[in-house]
């Protein structure tokens, strides 16, 4: 990166698009930008909480870097985020890429993906072509804002999106995981079958086995496969390119470190995980700019974010700042039915499902959320809820609905909960669309899931960074401005103990609110600050 010069651009300060109305918090995140450049750092982590503005600094920094050098993009993990973006900040340049897929075909009243796979040898393709045109608009700008997957994506397997001097990546906190589903792989017996490959006997965690045979055995086969496919063959295309995506899936396993892998058989299905996204971070994502910016609410633990994605602390600005919401607005109250664990839960369960009925009883008026960690706690809370006489209100979902559903409880009038396993992250009800929320389980990732055991046995902050960065972050789903307002309550005894051994990782700000239902006072201070809310039960 070339060092700055104070000549050769404004301060980034006055990129601002909101000049008149800038926040401490985004002051500050700006100037942490600026001085990881003049610095020459590569690196500049940004922990910003719900509500700070984080998508007005992505935009300075962009239109900052248009001036000087070629611009920037901004990264989101959620498509809805980015059509925010759009919403938000295309009157002044912010132009969009989406997938194809999301794009029409006309010549074939399908999508851009499936089009020129109909469309077999006869390369005209359509004139114009909406996704190439959205496309070539996107590089000839220099502030773009698109999707994470499409953006790896594009960078892998096509190439065609320049370098540009900055890079920006929203709800970073996720980035790992976005990384790790580029790379990880599943192999099922319905996929062995396809290919006329038996199903192997390899010993979880043995990785080297699992190498041999998948470059001896089952790559020929999957490359026999693929050859005896004709190129004009449309029926089998979408089959073909699952198939050439697995080999390369496969290649990288093959082709690297392979210690760094976690191996196991789920079930019949084989699967392979890299323990970390070190070794693919920077190939993948990081060399797309001179400048990195990761803006997050949750990154909680610079020294385990830097690891999980091999930055150097010397290469690294590093920014934590507060949230400015009232603590009176968001109070957490920790009321401990008992332990959630694998060997309680069973027992507490009931006494969960007597208190959410208590809870929905005094506040027959104010729609809520109820976070129940599982589908299998999922279903026995609805059904007793159901059960108890709350049927009309409860808005739920299995694997796959959760959109209808959130769908469902914003456009009904009346005081609708929501509960469901899957909405601890990008959900936004704001104001009256939640005015309380429950976490009925301290969100530890699988204990025993061999995924997490090698995880843990790799790093053993990462364990708790987790459940941390899930905890706080499914606190986050109701108060979402500084005049919104919303209690929590957390029934699981077992955050007692999360507190005490892992305070350092739940911000000053976020412990401010927590209020311990074993001490009345507190409880009275809580629900006289409290606007316009219910009986405590």
């Amino acid at each position: 990166m070339q060092p700055a010069s104070q000549s050769e651009t404004f301060p980034i300060r006055q990129y601002f698009p909101f000049a008149d109305c800038i926040r401490s918090a985004q002051e500050k995140a700006l100037a942490a930008i600026e001085e990881a450049r003049q610095a020459q750092k590569k690196f500049v982590l940004l922990e910003l909480p719900t509500g700070t503005g984080k998508s007005a600094v992505a935009v300075a920094a962009l239109k900052w870097a248009s001036d000087w050098g070629n611009g920037g993009y901004i990264l989101s993990t959620q498509k809805a985020l980015t059509a925010q973006y759009i919403r938000d900040f295309e009157a002044i340049g912010l132009v969009e890429l989406r997938g194809r897929s999301s794009y029409e075909c006309k010549d074939f009243r399908t999508t851009c993906e499936i089009g020129p796979s109909l469309r077999g040898k006869d390369s005209t393709g359509c004139a114009p072509c909406p996704y190439k045109t959205a496309k070539d608009r996107f590089v000839s700008q220099r502030t773009g804002v698109t999707n994470f997957d499409y953006f790896i994506a594009e960078t892998l397997y096509s190439g065609q999106l320049p370098k540009r001097s900055v890079l920006v990546i929203d709800e970073g906190h996720n980035l790992e995981q976005k990384l790790l589903g580029f790379t990880d792989f599943e192999i099922s017996p319905f996929q062995l079958q396809k290919y006329s490959v038996a199903i192997p006997t390899i010993a979880d965690g043995d990785v080297l086995a699992a190498s041999e045979w998948l470059g001896d055995v089952l790559t020929p086969a999957i490359d026999t496969w693929i050859n005896a496919i004709p190129e004009d063959d449309v029926e089998q295309s979408d089959d073909r390119r699952q198939s050439e995506n697995l080999l390369r899936r496969i290649g990288r396993f093959t082709g690297g470190n392979q210690q760094e892998w976690a191996f196991w058989a789920d079930g019949k299905r084989l699967v392979f995980r890299p323990l970390g996204a070190v070794e693919y971070a920077n190939s993948f994502l990081f060399s797309r700019a001179d400048l990195v910016v990761i803006m997050s609410a949750t990154i909680l633990d610079f020294g385990v974010f830097r690891r999980m994605l091999g930055i150097d602390a010397d290469d690294c600005k590093c920014m934590a700042v507060g949230s400015d919401f009232p603590v009176e607005n968001r109070p957490i109250y920790y009321r401990p039915l008992g332990s959630m664990n694998f060997q309680n839960k069973a027992a507490t369960l009931p006494a969960i499902a007597s208190a959410l009925d208590k809870l929905l009883h005094d506040r027959p008026t104010t729609k809520g959320l109820v976070h129940t960690n599982s589908y299998e706690m999922n279903r026995f809370l609805t059904q007793s809820l159901i059960s108890a006489g709350h049927g009309r209100r409860i808005i739920t979902h299995g694997s796959g609905g959760a959109e209808a559903a959130i769908d469902r409880h914003i456009n009904t009038a009346g005081p609708t909960v929501l509960c469901s396993p899957a909405m601890a992250e990008g959900l936004d009800l704001r104001d009256d669309l939640s005015r309380f929320q429950v976490i009925v389980k301290v969100p530890y990732p699988p204990y025993k899931d061999p995924y997490v055991v090698a995880r843990r046995q790799l790093d053993k902050g990462w364990y708790p960074w987790q459940t941390a960065m899930r905890l706080i972050q499914a606190t986050g789903r109701s108060v979402r401005s500084e005049t919104d307002f919303a209690e929590t309550y957390i029934f699981d005894s077992n955050f007692a103990d999360f507190r005490r051994l892992n305070s350092r990782l739940l911000p000053a700000w976020w412990r401010a609110a927590i209020v311990d239902m074993a001490e009345p006072h507190t409880i009275r201070a809580g629900r006289k600050q409290l606007p316009e809310s219910g009986e405590l039960f």
